[in-house]
């Protein structure tokens, strides 16, 4: 039942449109409120709030701009850091 059902996605090929990048920013951006507000009524003090506040939006970021390399084959890798270089 469930490899029906992986079936009628292709993983190979993604279609990725706007509407989907719109509801995943919007998803993001529920599960980032959510978990400000719960360190703002936990944790008492402002340096601390702000240190959890900064933790919980600047980590997931982070994790993706470092596994970009890791995610591109090596030509892609290539031309992306040959683009930035000024000859």
């Amino acid at each position: 039942m469930l490899s029906n059902f992986l079936h009628r996605f292709d993983f190979g090929n993604p279609q990725i449109t706007g509407e989907i990048v719109f509801f995943v920013a919007v998803i993001w951006l529920v599960v980032i409120a959510c978990a400000i507000w719960s360190v703002c009524t936990r944790i008492g003090n402002w340096p601390a709030r702000l240190f959890w506040i900064a933790v919980l939006v600047a980590l997931p970021v982070v994790g993706l701009v470092l596994y970009l390399p890791f995610s591109m084959d090596n030509d892609a890798l290539q031309s992306f850091v040959r683009f930035g270089r000024r000859n």
